[in-house]
C-alpha cells in the first residue's frame, strides 16, 4: 500500500515542478538565453507550428482523425494501458490470495508487460515510416 503512495506522492511533485519550470512557448522559455529563443521563434515561424490559439478549427480536427500516425499513436497508447488496467496492477495479489506464492504470481505478470513491449515498439517503429502524416509520434 506504501508503495502507491510513495509513486503517487512523486508523481505529483514532478507534475506541478514541471508546471511551474516548463514554459508553454519558446518565447517564455526562461532556461533559454535570448539567442536560443530567437532560433526557437524561428523555427517554430519555419515549421508554421505551435501558433497558440484558443479557437477550434474543425478542419484541423478531421486532419487529425485521417492522420495515420494520430492513429498509430492511439493505438499505441491503448495498448499500452489495457496491461496496466486494475485486473493487471492487483493481479498478483488476488493470485497470492488463493494461495499461490509470490514468484509465481510475478511469473503472471509477464505476459502483460510483454504485450505493452511489443506494442509500444511496433506502434514506435512504424509510425515514423508512415509518409505524409503530420502528427508526430513517439519514436527510439
Amino acid at each position: 500500500m506504501y508503495v502507491f503512495i510513495i509513486f503517487g506522492a512523486i508523481s505529483f511533485a514532478v507534475s506541478v515542478l514541471s508546471l511551474i519550470f516548463l514554459s508553454d512557448l519558446p518565447s517564455t522559455a526562461t532556461f533559454l538565453s535570448e539567442r536560443e529563443r530567437m532560433i526557437a521563434i524561428d523555427r517554430v515561424a519555419e515549421n508554421k507550428q505551435a501558433v497558440k490559439t484558443h479557437h477550434f478549427k474543425s478542419y484541423q480536427a478531421w486532419q487529425a482523425v485521417r492522420d495515420p500516425k494520430t492513429w498509430l499513436l492511439f493505438v499505441m497508447v491503448v495498448g499500452a494501458q489495457v496491461p496496466n488496467s486494475a485486473l493487471s496492477t492487483f493481479a498478483s495479489m488476488i493470485v497470492r490470495s488463493f494461495g499461490s506464492d509470490t514468484l509465481w504470481t510475478q511469473y503472471l505478470q509477464v505476459p502483460g508487460g510483454a504485450v505493452q513491449l511489443l506494442e509500444t515498439s511496433s506502434a514506435a517503429f512504424s509510425s515514423p515510416a508512415t509518409p505524409h502524416a503530420s502528427t508526430p509520434a513517439a519514436s527510439p
